[in-house]
């Protein structure tokens, strides 16, 4: 008899487990879902645009600083700051590159070869956009 009790409400609690899940979605809510990513896409252009204008870059303390006059902001050094255009998943953006230093090639080694190797320094640093 406990056996047959046993089975009796496990069938039961099955039931009403798959019966209170929705059907839509499972349970799960996807955040996401409304966001028009076109319209985020500017937004976010927007504000890099307006850090770029209102900062410049401290080469004596290599960081990032708030404009000043007299000061150059990133967005107006040319030679410095290049963007590109790239689209992803039917978007444009626009990649923004600051370029701090770059490398020459010694012109006494020559180009690499393929059977050469060669070695590559990045380095990359996060700037912090906040917005008003």
């Amino acid at each position: 008899m406990n056996k047959i009790k046993n089975i009796f409400f496990l069938l039961l609690l099955g039931v009403v487990v798959m019966y209170s899940c929705d059907d839509d979605n499972n349970g799960f809510f996807n955040p996401f879902a409304d966001i028009n990513y076109e319209e985020l896409a500017i937004k976010d252009n927007d504000s890099i645009v307006k850090f770029l204008k209102n900062n410049y870059y401290d080469t004596d303390l290599d960081s990032v600083k708030t404009l000043v006059s007299g000061k150059t902001s990133l967005f107006e050094d040319t030679d410095k700051l290049k963007s590109y255009k790239v689209t992803e998943n039917d978007i444009e953006h626009t990649l923004y590159v600051y370029t701090i230093e770059q490398g020459q090639p010694s012109p006494v080694k020559g180009n690499p070869t393929v059977m050469d190797s060669i070695y590559v320094k990045y380095s990359v640093k996060l700037l912090q956009i906040q917005s008003c």
